[in-house]
């Protein structure tokens, strides 16, 4: 999985790509096409990419690289623009998703603790609680009650499940071994709770 692109590296591609308005013709166009019939390599076999810069009085070429084929050429050519337009589509998505990333973890954090307060609060609050938590994953925000309350009805679920296996007098191994896991889910969410709460108070005490 690729890892989330930084400030610096996204800072780095940008100046790459702004440094070749720096080459060739200012103001020219990047095209591919080509070689003239005058090369020595057969015009069918290679393509050269160049600046070329047109004007009322003349036509002006700056050549920049020569590919063995017409599909390298031509996203050699295109891609100056092309990033171009991507680095401002990233700056538009990153914009929006900090836009939106405030109000959902806020959200969250209401939503969980209705959630964690009511006994049953119902599967329709609880699946709401669980997408929205996994769209805010990894998202810098105080701890909330969404892991501990979603914890509880996991284990509220393997403890009926165990129930139901126990009043058929089955398996008591795997009655057993339902409670434990039950048990547990909650404890190891509770642990993690009090982790990042821990967390959270050292670096407030650094600053």
């Amino acid at each position: 999985m690729t890892s989330q692109l930084t400030d610096q590296q996204f800072n780095e591609i940008d100046a790459r790509a702004n440094a070749l308005n720096d080459l060739g013709l200012p103001g020219g166009t990047w095209q591919a096409g080509p070689r003239d019939e005058k090369s020595v390599v057969p015009p069918e076999m290679a393509h050269v990419v160049e600046d070329v810069l047109r004007t009322k009085a003349a036509l002006l070429r700056s050549s920049v690289g020569v590919f063995g084929d017409e599909a390298h050429a031509e996203f050699a050519a295109h891609a100056p623009a092309d990033i171009a337009t991507l680095l401002v589509e990233v700056r538009r998505l990153r914009t929006r998703v900090a836009e939106l990333e405030g109000p959902a973890v806020e959200a969250r954090a209401a939503l969980a603790a209705l959630c964690y307060d009511m006994e049953d609060p119902g599967t329709a609050a609880l699946g709401a609680l669980y997408l929205i938590s996994q769209a805010t994953v990894g998202v810098e925000a105080p701890r909330d009650d969404a892991a501990e309350a979603l914890a509880r009805h996991d284990a509220d679920v393997i403890r009926k499940a165990a129930e139901t296996l126990e009043a058929t007098d089955r398996d008591d191994d795997a009655v057993n071994l339902l409670y434990l896991l039950a048990d547990g889910t909650e404890s190891a969410a509770r642990a993690a709770a009090a982790a990042v709460s821990s967390a959270a108070a050292a670096e407030g005490a650094q600053r």
